[in-house]
């Protein structure tokens, strides 16, 4: 049976209780970010969690605090999906769930770190679904996946120029890092056209909160923290505008946590398709390109579509690339499995 018409939440057993889990904060998306951030952005997305194993008898939702905002996000949902979907906290879940092998949950995280791994099974004794917490953990990492991508060698595969520094060394490391990139361009003969610049991202980092795009224009060095353009400030030299991208980076993380930042070369593209994939049972099936809908003047991605190439040549490169990056990502999927065993 093909896997695109089987519920991706299917078990071999009739589930009691299904859970979603939107941690985006501390305990997944941004757990090596400080407080102020990871309220910044729990504020910003809530308890969304559309996430939900619906062929589960009783539906429920994990949340820190319980909402009238919440609640009314999770009767809109009930509406939605014919279920009731209830917001509980996880001490609520562990009276009502906990301590019985046959009322143990399958929780969903909105991601499947290590550290939500451990905790839902400590506490509540449940499983937790999504990719091993363990692969997540490599994958998720800028830094680990820049340098596993780049030790896996695969032909014809590999993440952009970059190189890792320690967030208190990163203003001096992108410095010498822009040197290398000069060089480059003077080699390909582009220098002095390909607009020169660096995009600096937290490890931790995800969704553009705790990064820094900078780049030059016009004889100036734009900066765009979190990738947000209406933010952007300009600076006549680069050392100025690395110091405070630096600051800005470091007032976003965690260093007791995760020190990592990852310099990487400002790419000037025409387009950035996503790609969606189906992972089940051994199986890896690709539903194609998306289209990754950015900002102005921004790398951050604000939403996905259906991809639609921009011009004659994206179709080209859809039709000669779009399967080939399919074998490249189950190939790296397959390589970080054995990586973590």
């Amino acid at each position: 049976m093909n896997i695109l018409h089987t519920s991706l939440f299917a078990t071999s057993t009739p589930m009691t209780f299904g859970v979603g889990f939107h941690n985006v904060g501390g305990e997944g998306v941004l757990r090596a970010s400080n407080e102020t951030m990871i309220k910044k952005v729990q504020h910003y997305y809530g308890e969304r969690c559309g996430h939900l194993p619906l062929h589960a008898e009783h539906i429920r939702a994990i949340v820190d605090f319980p909402s009238e905002d919440i609640r009314a996000q999770m009767a809109y949902l009930s509406k939605l999906f014919g279920k009731d979907v209830l917001p509980v906290t996880l001490n609520e879940l562990k009276q009502e769930a906990g301590g019985t092998p046959e009322l143990t949950p399958l929780v969903v995280p909105y991601i499947n770190v290590p550290e939500v791994e451990t905790r839902l099974y400590n506490e509540l004794g449940a499983k937790s679904w999504g990719l091993p917490g363990a692969m997540t953990n490599v994958l998720k990492n800028k830094a680990s996946f820049y340098q596993f991508t780049s030790d896996l060698a695969l032909e014809g595969f590999c993440p952009p120029d970059y190189t890792i520094a320690h967030i208190f060394d990163v203003a001096q490391a992108a410095e010498r890092f822009l040197q290398q990139i000069e060089d480059i361009y003077t080699t390909a003969g582009v220098a002095g056209t390909y607009p020169l610049g660096v995009m600096l991202r937290a490890a931790e980092e995800d969704g553009n909160y705790g990064c820094c795009l900078l780049y030059e224009e016009a004889g100036r060095v734009i900066l765009i923290p979190d990738g947000d353009a209406e933010n952007a400030l300009s600076y006549q030299h680069w050392q100025e505008a690395l110091a405070n991208a630096q600051e800005r980076l470091a007032a976003t993380m965690n260093v007791q946590k995760e020190t990592r930042v990852v310099i990487s070369r400002y790419i000037d593209f025409v387009d950035s398709p996503g790609m969606s994939v189906v992972i089940m049972n051994d199986h890896v099936v690709s539903l194609g390109w998306n289209g990754q809908l950015q900002k102005p003047g921004s790398k951050a991605c604000v939403g996905t579509s259906t991809y639609m190439p921009k011009n004659a040549y994206m179709q080209r490169m859809q039709q000669e690339y779009e399967e080939q990056t399919m074998v490249f990502f189950e190939t790296l999927l397959r390589s970080t499995a054995r990586r973590c065993g």
